[in-house]
């Protein structure tokens, strides 16, 4: 079999989708401020950060004030600070489980929260030398 058959099929997919993706590249719509929220306690930056679509609420990663900020989409204000989190990095909200996960990076550490109560459910660990052994012997 030629390399020109082998394409073949893999060059009609191409010019098959490539309308769609041009009609997609050109659409007037993008995103849109919907509004503001002021956090006038955090200072720094907003490291990451998740959404509970359902609950209408944002959950960010206040990283200098180790601190996950509540955010009422709806209201459009903070509802809650939730503190004790070394460096909180990684932000996860799982609407199937209804969990929060949250993961710092001072510390290494996972925790669970409750999704309606925002209680801390369990944290797992992980040894800080093996993930610095690992990387070293990576690069």
């Amino acid at each position: 079999m030629s390399l020109a058959n082998a394409l073949r099929p893999l060059c009609l997919a191409v010019m098959a989708l490539l309308p769609c993706s041009l009609a997609l590249a050109s659409s007037e719509t993008g995103l849109a401020l919907e509004q503001t929220i002021t956090l006038p306690e955090v200072d720094g930056r907003i490291d990451h950060f998740a959404i509970d679509v359902k609950g209408r609420r944002a959950f960010l990663a206040a990283l200098a004030k180790n601190t996950i900020e509540v955010v009422d989409l709806t209201a459009g204000r903070l509802i809650k600070t939730l503190p004790n989190f070394a460096k909180p990095q990684g932000v996860r909200f799982v609407p199937e489980l209804n969990r929060l996960f949250v993961a710092t990076g001072l510390d290494g550490a996972l925790t669970t929260l409750d999704g309606s109560t925002l209680s801390t459910l369990g944290t797992a660990h992980i040894s800080l030398g093996a993930l610095k052994a690992r990387s070293s012997s990576i690069s």
